[in-house]
């Protein structure tokens, strides 16, 4: 009796039921995949080896001091990565990630990944630096200079990695 109430041996009854609980998955479904969020510590670990291959790679290469754009394939292999020149050509990228390089004359990088930019919605990514102090005082949420794009600091991974954002709204 218990498993099976007297309300719910009503066929429309139990159709309406089922109805509104898949309406309501398909709605947390889209608001999980549509609505932008920044990137958490969960996706950075998963991504953490592909993210210090990049580092590696954009490090290994001798530039001079200076602001540098590349992009990589979604799957952040290093051998996907190539020189941007301008900023028409780091737009529509079809699913690519786009990098920034600020070297400093000490030595000093510090690399910006994008890994979604949804255009007025925001972009989403994260800071390396090799200067662990880099950001010391940063306050989440608050304007930092030093990482454009992304202009806001979500929350620190390791010594040199933050997650990052710009809500362009």
């Amino acid at each position: 009796m218990f498993l099976n109430p007297p309300c719910l041996r009503n066929r429309s009854v139990r159709f309406v039921l089922a109805s509104i609980g898949g309406a309501f998955t398909i709605i947390v479904a889209g608001l999980y995949i549509f609505v932008p969020r920044p990137p958490n510590y969960v996706e950075f670990t998963w991504q953490r080896s592909s993210l210090n291959s990049i580092v590696a790679t954009v490090k290994s290469l001798a530039l001079p001091p200076g602001e540098y754009a590349f992009k990589v394939d979604a799957n952040l292999s290093p051998g996907s990565l190539r020189r941007v020149k301008n900023r028409v050509e780091m737009r529509g990228l079809d699913g690519a990630i786009t990098l920034q390089l600020h070297k400093s004359i000490d030595g000093g990088d510090v690399i910006v990944l994008v890994t979604r930019d949804s255009g007025h919605a925001g972009m989403y990514g994260y800071v390396y630096a090799d200067d662990t102090h880099a950001f010391e005082n940063a306050v989440p949420d608050e304007e930092i200079e030093g990482a454009e794009p992304l202009l806001f600091l979500n929350s620190r991974c390791d010594a040199h990695w933050w997650t990052a954002y710009n809500n362009l709204l």
